[in-house]
């Protein structure tokens, strides 16, 4: 496999569904040509890319080699531990909140469609 994706790091939850829809969007693939491709129906893509449904391993491995790519995945020690980090102003963990926030309501829109 010569091309390969990176999905966000996400420490709490799953962006399987942010990698399957990377995927077949790089690979130009619609929904129905994926689900033809990997033996899935078009439901279960369409859940899958709306956050509605998790996929196995395996079943991820399969939608992403499916689109031309490789799916990897490995473990690492952090590189900046927590207690490393220097304490957050009130202002500064105010403006950190502000940020979740419009980050979490993003992935809720985009959930809901």
């Amino acid at each position: 496999m010569g091309a390969s994706i990176y999905a966000h790091t996400v420490k709490h939850g799953s962006s399987a569904y942010a990698v399957c829809l990377q995927a077949r969007r790089q690979a130009g693939l619609s929904q129905r040509a994926l689900a033809a491709a990997t033996g899935v129906s078009p439901s279960t893509i369409a859940r899958i890319e709306r956050g509605r449904m998790e996929p196995t391993f395996a079943l991820l491995t399969r939608l992403v080699e499916a689109c031309g790519l490789e799916l990897r995945i490995s473990v690492a020690k952090p590189r900046l531990a927590a207690r490393d980090l220097p304490p957050l102003s009130v202002e500064d963990r105010l403006r950190e909140n502000d940020g979740l926030a419009a980050f979490f309501l993003v992935g809720e829109q985009h959930r809901a469609r």
